[in-house]
């Protein structure tokens, strides 16, 4: 006899014995009353288990919120915004702002020195 024949034969003699001490004869309502059995068992050790973890939680974010009060209560400053326009006026040397901007390219009306157009 192999080892899962016999592990199989231990089971199955360990269930009739509590058949038999419970007595209860329909297999269906046997293994009705185990099911709502474990689920009463395994629901208690996992509300415990998630009891504690929530408290456990709960300590931390007040061990945070008592390190820094001031962090926690100041209002937080404006960011200035990341999209403006820029112009320059240099010979092609452009000044960038932020993120996702429009460049223009022109000179000034009080230029000293135009530059002529090229002919079409």
């Amino acid at each position: 006899m192999n080892r899962t024949s016999k592990s199989k034969a231990t089971m199955l003699e360990f269930a009739k014995l509590i058949h038999e001490a419970i007595g209860i004869q329909n297999p269906k309502i046997f293994v009705a009353v185990f099911a709502i059995v474990g689920l009463l068992l395994f629901g208690t050790v996992g509300w415990l288990v998630d009891k504690g973890y929530r408290e456990k939680l709960r300590q931390e974010s007040e061990v945070h919120q008592s390190i820094s009060p001031a962090t926690a209560t100041e209002p937080q400053k404006p960011m200035p915004p990341q999209n403006r326009n820029a112009t320059t006026t240099g010979d092609k040397s452009p000044a960038v702002t932020g993120n996702a901007n429009s460049i223009t390219y022109e000179q000034p009306p009080d230029s000293k020195n135009p530059k002529s157009r090229p002919p079409k």
